[in-house]
């Protein structure tokens, strides 16, 4: 098998450091990631994982450290529009609502500002996640997995 060389740098991070209620998590943390690639992130409890994924999303700004998004010449729109998203273990959908009411929920509480997303904006969405059949269940009785999908496609 022959495997392409990785040119286009998806995320670099250069001395990052993280602390959290006075405690250093982690310090002078060094990584680059290539389109395409998928990370393991794993350790015992309080070490900064999630900490980590914070600070890579923006949630959280970093103590030292710098981090770059997309930094290759070979951009793409996709890369030049993309934009990291921090989705927690939370689903933040209403158990008593719809899929397609959650969607709208959503939509009006976005940072940018309220956006009513049309009718078939939303079924696209549920259709990109494999949730049309679900558009119309209340959130409550959907599996975990579901749930998780219905939040990933108000990204979409």
């Amino acid at each position: 098998m022959i495997v392409e060389p990785r040119t286009t740098i998806a995320l670099q991070a250069r001395g990052l450091s993280c602390r959290r209620g006075g405690r250093l998590l982690f310090s002078q943390l060094d990584f680059t990631l290539h389109a395409g690639q998928a990370v393991w992130l794993r350790g015992d409890n309080g070490r900064g994982k999630t900490s980590l994924l914070r600070l890579l999303a923006g949630v959280v700004a970093a103590e030292e450290g710098s981090m770059r998004w997309f930094t290759e010449t070979a951009r793409t729109a996709a890369a030049a529009r993309y934009q990291p998203t921090w989705v927690a273990h939370a689903n933040a959908l209403k158990d008593d609502l719809t899929v397609v009411e959650s969607l709208t929920f959503l939509a009006d509480l976005s940072v940018n500002g309220p956006a009513q997303p049309t009718e078939p904006a939303v079924l696209s969405a549920l259709a990109r996640f494999g949730l049309t059949h679900a558009q119309h269940a209340l959130v409550r009785t959907l599996s975990q997995g579901q749930r998780r999908r219905v939040t990933l496609s108000a990204l979409a």
